[in-house]
This record gives C-alpha cells, structure tokens and sequence, in this order.
C-alpha cells in the first residue's frame, strides 16, 4: 500500500465512522488520525532509518496537522517508536502466517519436518536481513528507554503467545515432543534470528545451508516428536 492510499482510505473511514459504518480493517481501538500517522512512519522506514525522517516529513505525507499529532502522541519520538514495534511484530507474523498453513497442511510428521525445513529456509534467508538488524536494533534502543521498553514488552508478549499457541497445536497433533516447554520453545525459535544476525557481522560467517542444517538437527533432536 502507497501513502496516497492511505490517506485515501483513512479519510474514507473518517468519514464511514461519523455514519457508524466504517468497515475499513484499522488498528482495533485506535484512532483513524493516530493510525494513519503510524502508517505513514511504517512506510517510510522500508527506504530510510528513523533518524532521517523528520516530523515535517511525515505531516506532510500523511495529511495530518502537527496538532493532531501532538493531540495523539506525548511528542514525535512516541510516535516513531509506536511505529518501530509494529515493524517490529510484522517479521514474526509473517512467519507465523507461513507456518500455520504448512502445519495445518501436514498430514504426516514426515510432511511436518519438511515443512519445517522450509519454513527455516524461508525464516533466515538473505532477503530477510534487513528485518533482522532492524528487530536486534529496536531491542538495544529499548534497553536504554523505558517507554518504548513497555511498548516492545507489549508487543512481545503477543509475539510469544501467538507462537505459544503454534507450537502447543503441534504437540497436541503429536509432531512435537510432549515433553516439550511450549513456552520456552517459542522463544528458542525467535533466538534463530539473533543467531543470524551474529553470523551475518562476522568476517568468516557460515554458509548459509550450514546454519539452516543446524537448526534442522535441533529440531530433530529436542522439538521433534519420538515419544
């Protein structure tokens, strides 16, 4: 979706929700205004960092005066953080959204592992780096940031539900071990990424198959089923 459609379809459902019929998807409970401000800084970052899209910018682009933006956000950093943590999710849900028709499609704990297999393959490719770096980041700024440490919290509570339950529904089909944390396992697979990212910055990094067939053999020995 392009800025001019978003604003297209915001100022449509301004005008839908004053007749209580806006059927456009927007965020639950927030603001048409505040949610088009976020997606406005969302765009934005698939072509430049955060440092270098200014407030100017993004009045500019979204159509929205600078007091609607301080009406909605406590200052400018709010709101740029508010819109980090929804890229920040959107890697993990993608994922998501590819693993629950694979695993939904197996009829088999056969098929199973190798939907696995490409469900890794997809997760760690090259073209995903950029989403890497950009999670590992967010996560370092939140260190050293309290607010937007609760907002990634919040984020990341979703994040390890939604996978809780993923990986709950193939123990309960009995592809994965019963022995299995559901839990802990769902944050062991978010770890997969850290681990690319320390492979990408190092000077002799693995070949890419190698630490794909890595995280293969894990699975196959702690997550897969054998009981």
């Amino acid at each position: 979706m392009d800025i001019a459609t978003l604003k297209n379809i915001t100022a449509l459902c301004l005008l839908l929700q004053i007749r209580g019929e806006c059927v456009i998807s927007i965020e639950a409970s927030v603001h048409p205004t505040k949610q088009v401000l976020i997606d406005t800084i969302v765009l934005l970052l698939d072509t430049k960092s955060a440092d270098d899209i200014s407030v100017d910018e993004v009045l500019q682009t979204s159509g929205v005066s600078k007091g609607s933006l301080y009406h909605h956000f406590e200052d400018y950093s709010d709101l740029v953080e508010d819109a980090m943590v929804v890229r920040y999710g959107q890697f993990v849900d993608r994922s998501m959204q590819l693993m629950h028709p694979l695993l939904d499609s197996a009829t088999s704990k056969t098929d199973f592992i190798e939907n696995l297999k490409m469900i890794t393959r997809e997760t760690q490719s090259d073209k995903n780096s950029k989403n890497r770096m950009e999670r590992a980041r967010l996560i370092g700024q939140a260190g050293a940031n309290e607010r937007l440490r609760k907002k990634v919290g919040i984020e990341q509570k979703r994040l390890n539900d939604d996978l809780y339950l993923l990986i709950q529904n193939a123990i309960d089909k009995g592809f994965f071990s019963k022995k299995l944390d559901a839990k802990a396992a769902a944050l062991f697979i978010q770890a997969y990424s850290l681990g690319s990212i320390l492979n990408e910055i190092a000077q002799n990094p693995l070949a890419k198959e190698q630490w794909n067939a890595h995280i293969d053999y894990v699975l196959a020995m702690a997550f897969i089923a054998n009981d």
